[in-house]
């Protein structure tokens, strides 16, 4: 995002609305979903007869740490729950092993990734489920520089309309 401020770049793709991009460069007016280019959604994974689960505010039934790669971003909010985490694993697949190996009670990681192995390695992964209440969700946004918005607004809100017209989140 820097090269953004220092106006190397026109726009960036992806960010995520949040404190520290705010000041990066403007973003659609409409943060829903609907104007996002892409959504990543963040679950628990756990064994099937595990008795941890999530409400969508707190965890309930952890004996064990949560694996979660070393400096995720949900680490911080995890934390604040007082969730017990393993943040050694430099992967989501040491972490789907360690579950496999009841080393972790679970893994938080992006779904799409988790599915992907899952559904790559059924035999060795056919304990694990996924929890049915995402952990996190997060939309990603096409965002322009603040010189070229305000010396192209019409056309920068042209690009975000065009854009959102197709979005399928």
């Amino acid at each position: 995002m820097s090269g953004l401020q220092k106006g190397n770049f026109d726009a960036a793709f992806p960010a995520v609305f949040e404190r520290s991009t705010y000041s990066s460069g403007v973003f659609p007016q409409d943060l829903s979903a609907a104007a996002g280019l892409h959504r990543t959604i963040f679950s628990l994974y756990h064994l099937k007869k595990s008795k941890i689960s999530w409400d969508g505010k707190n965890f309930s039934g952890i004996k064990k740490a949560i694996g979660i790669t070393l400096g995720h971003e949900l680490t911080e909010r995890l934390n604040r729950l007082s969730v017990p985490l393993d943040t050694k694993s430099s992967s989501t697949t040491q972490n789907l092993d360690k579950l496999v190996r009841k080393r972790i009670e679970g893994v938080i990681a992006e779904s799409h990734a988790v599915d992907a192995s899952l559904s790559g390695d059924t035999k060795k992964y056919a304990a694990i489920t996924k929890h049915p209440v995402p952990v996190d969700s997060k939309v990603h946004f096409l965002i322009f520089s603040f010189d070229y918005y305000r010396k192209n607004k019409d056309q920068a809100e042209k690009v975000w309309g065009k854009l959102k017209s197709y979005s399928g989140l």
